[in-house]
């Protein structure tokens, strides 16, 4: 049994900020939330320094939400004309039909690992190919395999703003406000010391 020579600490932090938008169709400015989440860790080395691995820790997650507050967007249309913005495509593609990557990238490997392992065993035990149970192994890795292509496939032609323009109209309503509006409701809500961006929601560590 291993000897313990460090603890490793892990916490996790929920953040949002608005993200501020000019429409590249219409010239509107709007406004909308964008939320993420992010985890770190943090090591004490001979158990030293615990209180610092969970402050390092913390820092860590909350450095994870802040770059992805600050490089991330929602493809989130003008609340004018639905249009949704050339910077946003790319991060929907990425975020479009997302199971399907990881449900083919589950299959690739699992079924290759068995594969692999019922090579190891021909050594031993001769191995039937045409056994279902080979088989079976065989077409899980072309299953995973076809989902992730086919997945790509997808994402490089969807198009946002190809979806039924009352759809990204209630996109829109339900998540940006004109920035007008914005500052109005901020404004009246807040007062001006809590006016800082990005807010964290929560925090927890491990």
């Amino acid at each position: 049994m291993p000897i313990p020579y460090a603890l490793q600490r892990t916490a996790s932090a929920t953040g949002r900020r608005p993200k501020f938008v000019t429409c590249e169709r219409c010239g509107t400015e709007y406004v909308y939330l964008i939320e993420r989440k992010g985890s770190g860790s943090g090591t004490s080395f001979l158990f030293l320094d615990n209180a610092g691995a969970k402050e390092r820790a913390q820092e860590n997650a909350r450095y994870s939400v802040y770059k992805q507050l600050e490089e991330g967007q929602d493809p989130i249309p003008c609340p004018s004309c639905a249009w949704v913005q050339s910077e946003m495509i790319p991060h929907a593609r990425a975020a479009y039909h997302a199971w399907m990557f990881l449900l083919g990238l589950f299959l690739a490997l699992g079924s290759l690992v068995l594969i692999i392992v019922a090579l190891i065993e021909s050594f031993f035990t001769p191995l039937n190919p045409t056994s279902t149970p080979f088989l079976l192994k065989v077409a899980g890795l072309l299953v995973g395999v076809g989902l992730i292509v086919l997945r790509v496939r997808l994402a490089r032609r969807y198009d946002p703003n190809a979806v039924d323009l009352v759809v990204r109209q209630r996109i829109a309503a339900n998540r940006a406000v004109l920035k007008a509006r914005y500052d109005a409701l901020l404004a009246a809500a807040q007062p001006p010391r809590q006016k800082v961006w990005p807010q964290y929601e929560s925090s927890r560590v491990v």
